[in-house]
């Protein structure tokens, strides 16, 4: 059984969960003082997982992306304030699995926050995120 692994999202080392012995990024130490997965520290992580799923497999037809790139928002308008409405609108029209990716690997999620499925929300946050954004 090896002692480290290679994370498949971000390609850094892993070391075993101190509770299960499953992979857990290095380094992550959670509220609980343990190196810990997912499953170890979610009670809920089940649920968590199903909703993760169904949201990356969503699909969206070509009208419900232009009514959502069409949509009036906040972020929409603190992203032209900020004079970046044209990457809020390109990541907008991401499908949900891509910008779940690009919050991976910017080091964050959004999966169980209040964001996760409002494009614009998801967006903003991704560009505005303090430390973590592009």
């Amino acid at each position: 059984k090896s002692l480290m692994w290679i994370c498949d999202n971000c390609k850094g080392a892993c070391e075993a969960c101190e509770k299960c012995g499953q992979p857990v990024r290095q380094g992550l130490v959670r509220k609980d003082n343990y190196k810990t997965c997912s499953l170890c520290f979610l009670k809920n992580f089940k649920k968590m997982e199903k909703v993760k799923v169904e949201y990356v497999t969503s699909s969206r037809p070509m009208m419900t992306l232009t009514k959502e790139m069409e949509r009036v928002s906040d972020f929409r308008e603190q992203a032209a304030k900020a004079g970046l409405l044209r990457p809020f609108l390109l990541i907008v029209a991401l499908p949900p699995v891509a910008r779940l990716q690009m919050a991976i690997n910017l080091g964050w999620t959004f999966i169980g926050t209040a964001d996760m499925g409002d494009a614009h929300a998801e967006a903003w946050e991704l560009l505005t995120r303090r430390n973590l954004g592009m």
